[in-house]
């Protein structure tokens, strides 16, 4: 047997063992790669806040939009809860409406939707009788007319509520009742964060566990705040709660449904019309010479909040400080 070591043997033994270096490199990457994946933290849904842009208004990205979406992250808008944001803005692919809002919503993606209450334009026809352009329906109806059995009730009069519901949650913190800021019970707040702090591994140190106490607290404090906040708007008639029903187009005698869904954000334009910077719609319109032009508005823009099985107790009412301070910047711009 030949055994004798050639130049040439050696260079291919070498040859092998780099392909075998090379696939036992990439398998343990691989292998790395998915108990990485399998053990790292995942964000939940109550640590993510998603805003949607519906169809017929303008894209965020001719707006102001991030702009004030980058402030309300750096003001503190949101709690310590929330780890990540993100924008679905439907409004730029109209025609992937549905595939989007169903792939996203099915996964629990979504806190706040913008949607008009205003004549949607896909639904014109011509009134055989008078030759006039009319519609069928408008962009809120057919928004609740396909998702309405995912966001809240927002009735002011009824005791289940979403408004309800955060006055009930909020009421377990403070002794004297929500409205008294001075009665907050901070050994209750303490209570429920210790209890949640157990299962989350963000707070494992003692000194974790302090800042993330405050930071409860100041959550807190900012619900109450802001809905305090939000029912001074409705008080001044800055923003109307909206009641919308829709008939059964092929028997107009059955209601598909009636009831409050959303928020008027912009029901006087004289008042928070500045909101048009940051979302609109356009709407047809004669300039001073009778001629027709296309112009930006964002009078009667509705809000509606998304109810998430998986969201935790309490986290759902992020979406209350995020739109007064729509609301708020939306009557400053006005002012301006």
């Amino acid at each position: 047997m030949d055994a004798k070591i050639t130049k040439q043997r050696l260079s291919r033994m070498l040859s092998y063992d780099w392909i075998k270096i090379i696939i036992f490199c990439v398998v343990g990457i691989l292998i790395w790669s998915l108990i990485f994946t399998m053990t790292a933290t995942k964000i939940t849904t109550s640590q993510q806040f998603v805003v949607y842009n519906y169809v017929g208004n303008r894209p965020f990205t001719h707006t102001k939009f991030y702009e004030s979406y980058t402030g309300a992250v750096e003001n503190g808008i949101f709690s310590y809860e929330v780890l990540k944001t993100s924008v679905f803005d439907i409004a730029g692919t109209p025609s992937e409406e549905r595939r989007l809002m169903e792939g996203h919503l099915g996964i629990d993606e979504g806190d706040v939707i913008f949607v008009a209450d205003s004549w949607h334009l896909d639904s014109a026809y011509e009134d055989e009788e008078t030759g006039e352009t009319r519609y069928q329906y408008t962009y809120l109806q057919q928004f609740l007319y396909s998702w309405r059995f995912y966001v809240y009730d927002l009735n002011p009069e009824s005791e289940h509520s979403y408004f309800r519901q955060m006055e009930t949650y909020l009421d377990g913190y403070y002794t004297n009742g929500w409205e008294d800021a001075e009665s907050l019970d901070e050994s209750a707040v303490e209570r429920d964060f210790r209890a949640r702090a157990k299962k989350d591994k963000r707070f494992k140190k003692s000194s974790q566990i302090r800042q993330g106490l405050q930071d409860d607290i100041t959550r807190i404090q900012n619900y109450r705040n802001a809905l305090e906040e939000f029912y001074g708007y409705v008080e001044a008639g800055v923003v109307t709660f909206t009641r919308t029903s829709m008939l059964d187009p092929e028997d107009e005698t059955q209601t598909l449904f009636d009831g409050v869904f959303t928020i008027n954000i912009c029901p006087d334009k004289a008042v928070s019309g500045g909101l048009s910077e940051i979302v609109s719609y356009p709407i047809k319109t004669l300039d001073e010479n009778g001629n027709e032009q296309t112009v930006q508005t964002a009078e009667n823009m509705n809000v509606a909040f998304f109810y998430m099985d998986s969201t935790a107790k309490g986290f759902e009412f992020e979406s209350v400080p995020y739109i007064t301070y729509i609301i708020r910047n939306a009557i400053a711009a006005t002012e301006h």
